[in-house]
């Protein structure tokens, strides 16, 4: 049901330009007849960075060491169904 209002939104936004590239899920369950090219799996993120650091040595630290402590930075999470924060 929420993958369903999230490929809504998805389509909404390319109307106007926009693009989600990712939607990216830590449990597989009721996404068995969703076959998405934005889907992804936490697990498959996990994988393609590995073989992003592998093709790429070096990259992440040299990124961590281009920030300054004035960047912006943000962390968001849900608060789940119990209300209380999962984060």
């Amino acid at each position: 049901e929420q993958v369903d209002k999230l490929l809504e939104v998805e389509s909404q936004l390319a109307a106007r330009g926009r693009a989600v590239r990712h939607l990216i899920y830590e449990d597989p369950r009721g996404l068995r007849d969703y076959d998405h090219p934005s889907l992804l799996s936490y697990e498959r993120v996990q994988e393609i960075g590995r073989e992003f650091d592998r093709a790429n040595p070096g990259f992440f630290d040299a990124a961590v060491q281009a920030g300054a402590p004035e960047d912006t930075a943000i962390i968001l999470y849900t608060s789940g169904t119990t209300g209380k924060p999962k984060g």
